[in-house]
């Protein structure tokens, strides 16, 4: 099925970020760094509230959001 799809790939994208960061321990503190922005952009989300931009990496997502008036600037 489509949901199948959608999980499998991102199980798979998962376990190849996580392989490539045990592989390259110098960016460990960076990839802890984005999960963090992320949780609190999750969080922000969920809440109903603006998502400062700094929290922000993506330009695409950037853009995003600020189309839809979600962010904080």
């Amino acid at each position: 099925s489509a949901e199948e799809a959608v999980s499998n790939a991102a199980a798979s994208m998962d376990a190849a970020i996580l392989e490539y960061v045990r592989r390259h321990p110098e960016r460990q503190a960076e990839f802890a760094a984005a999960q963090e922005r992320q949780r609190q952009v999750d969080s922000l989300r969920l809440a109903g509230k603006k998502i400062p931009a700094s929290l922000v990496q993506n330009a695409f997502l950037l853009r995003l959001y600020r189309h839809k008036g979600m962010l904080a600037e």
